[in-house]
């Protein structure tokens, strides 16, 4: 494991507040965010074909709003994300009270888990059948 513990947990947080500023922005915000050209990824902008992450935001503000059907197939990435932005906050800051390494720990457990190549196969499996799901449902 290259990462120190404040080094992953800064940047676990990073990412978290940028992923909560978009969706403030998207949700909220006044910029206009739901124009498709703004919405569409540097993939889908050059190749015209959806990224296995496309329809994320989506899928995360239907996950708020309590439409988990919908969610659902709009892209399933959308409930990782909330997994990851609503668990990691509250796990750092358990870790940081309790002065331990829980998350950090759990970290590389899971990085250990993906130099198994079979783990790797079916995630990359995973993606790419979530890519032309997107492909297939001109997201």
């Amino acid at each position: 494991m290259l990462l120190h513990r404040n080094k992953l947990y800064s940047i676990i947080l990073v990412y978290c507040t940028a992923g909560y500023v978009w969706l403030w922005f998207d949700m909220y915000g006044r910029l206009s965010l739901h124009s498709d050209v703004v919405r569409a990824c540097l993939i889908k902008r050059l190749t015209g074909l959806p990224c296995p992450s496309c329809g994320s935001t989506r899928s995360v503000e239907a996950i708020l709003d309590g439409k988990y059907i919908e969610a659902m197939l709009i892209n399933p990435i959308g409930y990782v994300l909330v997994a990851i932005m609503l668990a990691a906050p509250l796990w750092i800051l358990f870790d940081l009270l309790t002065k331990r390494q829980t998350l950090f720990d759990f970290y590389g457990r899971i990085e250990r888990c993906f130099k198994k190549s079979a783990v790797v196969v079916v995630f990359t499996l995973l993606i790419i059948l979530n890519w032309i799901w997107n492909i297939d449902k001109a997201l």
